[in-house]
């Protein structure tokens, strides 16, 4: 009659303990190395949190962005450099922060250029030159010698007048898509 071999120890050997101990070491370290921008808390100027390296931060800057357009004592510089920055955040990497970048520009502007975060990246590309060409056109300075802009230079792709960076509040209407 034949012995059944005997039972092999449960517990791993030392070598395999070790090798287990490099893989879970070695998991921590890449895992945690991936969400090192966690580590660094937002500024509060959501006009630097924009270009925050964690894409949260950049999402809760946009929010912001949104509430600080909104009040009347913002200086028109400022005013420019945050929609400048929410144009530019129309192409970054993470999809919400796209999102949520064209949802402030809407709430801030009362215009839309069809931008849509989930859309093909040349059909993004394009609705973000649209919002840079329609940046250009609100930020430029006023003609000499003309108090009003001509109407044919300044008109959106669909016809309707551009809204003003001065007043974000108040959309032109046909504006909003």
């Amino acid at each position: 009659m034949k012995r059944s071999p005997e039972p092999r120890s449960i517990r791993p050997s030392r070598k395999r303990r070790r090798a287990i101990a490099s893989i879970l070491l070695g998991t921590f370290l890449l895992g945690s190395s991936g969400c090192a921008s966690t580590l660094e808390p937002p500024s509060g100027d959501p006009l630097a949190d924009l270009s925050h390296g964690d894409p949260r931060i950049r999402v809760l800057a946009a929010e912001e962005a949104v509430r600080e357009l909104a009040r009347d004592d913002i200086e028109e510089n400022r005013r420019a450099h945050l929609l400048g920055r929410l144009v530019e955040s129309l192409a970054d990497r993470d999809e919400s922060v796209r999102f949520f970048s064209g949802i402030a520009l809407r709430k801030a502007t009362g215009v839309d250029h069809g931008f849509a975060a989930h859309a093909p990246e040349s059909e993004r590309a394009t609705a973000v030159e649209r919002w840079r060409a329609w940046l250009a056109r609100a930020t430029e300075p006023p003609r000499d010698g003309d108090d009003e802009l001509e109407a044919n230079d300044d008109r959106e792709e669909d016809g309707s007048e551009p809204a003003s960076i001065a007043s974000p509040r108040e959309p032109n209407e046909g504006t909003v898509r």
